[in-house]
């Protein structure tokens, strides 16, 4: 959550981050941290990596989207009422995917993250052969004790 957070609320960070300004130091103190944790937690170094690098790209993804839709909203054309502006000018039998979306309210926002990063954690738990439940109930206890 940590990326996603500073991304969103300092958007000037991910522009830096895009830049290259984050320092080769800051980046391998957060690597040692992660892959640290993550072999205590039973990954080899090359699985530790690529879940840390799934998270975090999956973070900046949601952080721009994030942004953007502030932004859009902000400007008074939020992207799902623009999605309904450009239904409504369309041939009815158009977009019959998107339409669908919108009847069931399921457009992309800032609140599907934690749903987004639950469906990684999931299939990093099945590609690695544990049991997803166990797993869940694991970081409940922990984020209940933090």
């Amino acid at each position: 959550h940590y990326n996603r957070d500073a991304f969103t609320t300092q958007p000037e960070l991910l522009t830096q981050f895009i830049e290259g300004a984050i320092g080769a130091e800051r980046m391998a103190a957060t690597y040692e941290a992660v892959l640290t944790r993550l072999a205590a937690e039973g990954f080899t170094i090359p699985e530790a990596q690529a879940a840390y690098a799934t998270v975090s790209e999956f973070a900046v993804g949601a952080a721009v989207a994030a942004i953007r839709e502030r932004r859009t909203a902000a400007e008074g054309r939020p992207a799902a009422a623009e999605l309904h502006r450009v239904l409504a000018q369309s041939d009815p039998d158009s977009f019959p995917h998107v339409r669908q979306m919108l009847a069931h309210n399921t457009t992309r926002t800032v609140d599907r993250f934690q749903e987004g990063l639950l469906l990684i954690l999931r299939a990093i738990c099945e590609d690695r052969g544990e049991s997803w439940p166990s797993v869940r109930a694991r970081l409940r206890r922990r984020a209940r004790a933090a």
